[in-house]
């Protein structure tokens, strides 16, 4: 028989040891005191989160203690909650969450009333698919949502279940690998292989593109990444409300997952490998510290003391910033100080 020890409130270890694991999958905030979280309820099971079964935790701050925290299980293999504003459709709460399913399902947590629908065509499993492939993001911009995913999926809702691809003039043709590919396929590494092969590499309508992020501060300035893969060439894009252009990326191989649009000239873009491009679709995109400086053997000592009147630089400093005082009257060691936060520091290598 198990142990009769019982935790603060007073649930036995046995029925503690009959609940399921969770694993945290999601999260978004739609002010600061409201926050939804959703979870697998197998977090052993690296294929969970693409299983249809969620379960979908809210944090309201303002209720009663004992009524702050409520849960719900959807049918759905969230891959996102974005964070939606329909006074219209939801008026007891303007901002809303909203669920993407990864088969193209969408749950709207609207009050009174809620609501789910379905993107026609999306994912692989739904009656309808057309097998492009899951989708992960969901995002509003301006008044529409917007929803992207793998196989160049990019969707636009023009109303309750109204949603249809953003452009016709996809840089993906769905039959190009039908036509590449001859059936039977040749023998492997034979040269009707290499040429199949080649064949598929020199059209670009072979792609596979896998979009990862969308975001933009208006409807004819949309940006969209992603990479030709899975992880081999990044994809950066541009919507002006009409056409979708592809952008000039400077960097060969990484993935671009996020978009973070600061104002229409500075628009960040991050990726994996560490990768970080700055620009705008008007001048185009740079990587952040491009050329890093030489690296040294070996930190040798590390020297930190609050700023004083002794060690004061001229140089006007923004919060956060660091950098060496240019100062060219300073003493030696005012001129080799770093800032960091609220110090002045001396780095010594060797």
């Amino acid at each position: 028989p198990q142990a009769a020890c019982s935790d603060p409130q007073g649930r036995s270890a046995a029925l503690m040891h009959q609940m399921p694991t969770i694993m945290f999958t999601r999260a978004a905030a739609s002010s600061a005191g409201t926050l939804m979280i959703s979870a697998v309820l197998d977090e052993d099971n690296d294929e969970a989160i693409y299983q249809p079964a969620a379960r979908v935790f809210q944090y309201e701050h303002r209720s009663q203690p004992d009524e702050q925290w409520s849960v719900n299980d959807f049918p759905l293999s969230v891959q996102d909650i974005a964070v939606i504003e329909e006074p219209e459709v939801s008026p007891d709460r303007p901002r809303f969450f909203a669920l993407l399913g990864a088969e193209g399902d969408i749950a709207y947590l609207s009050r009174p009333d809620r609501h789910q629908e379905r993107i026609e065509g999306a994912g692989t499993s739904n009656p309808g698919s057309k097998f492009y492939g899951q989708v992960p993001t969901l995002k509003q911009i301006g008044l529409h949502l917007y929803v992207i995913g793998t196989g160049e999926q990019i969707y636009v809702r023009e109303g309750r279940d109204n949603w249809r691809m953003l452009t016709e003039a996809l840089l993906l043709d769905r039959e190009a690998n039908k036509t590449q590919r001859p059936t039977p396929e040749p023998t492997y590494m034979s040269d009707e292989w290499w040429e199949m092969i080649e064949a598929s590499a020199l059209n670009p309508a072979s792609r596979n593109i896998v979009f990862h992020d969308i975001a933009g501060l208006s409807e004819d300035a949309i940006y969209i990444c992603g990479e030709v893969g899975p992880g081999t060439k990044p994809v950066l894009c541009y919507w002006d409300g009409e056409t979708l252009e592809e952008l000039k990326v400077p960097v060969e191989e990484a993935a671009l997952t996020g978009i973070h649009v600061e104002s229409p000239d500075s628009v960040w873009v991050c990726g994996r490998e560490g990768v970080l491009l700055h620009g705008s679709h008007a001048r185009g995109f740079n990587p952040v510290n491009a050329d890093p400086p030489e690296p040294v053997s070996r930190v040798h000592a590390l020297a930190c003391q609050p700023a004083d009147a002794s060690l004061t630089c001229n140089r006007t400093r923004s919060a956060g910033s660091s950098h060496a005082c240019p100062n060219s009257t300073a003493s030696t060691a005012t001129r080799d100080m770093h800032w960091v936060g609220r110090f002045l520091c001396k780095l010594s290598v060797t």
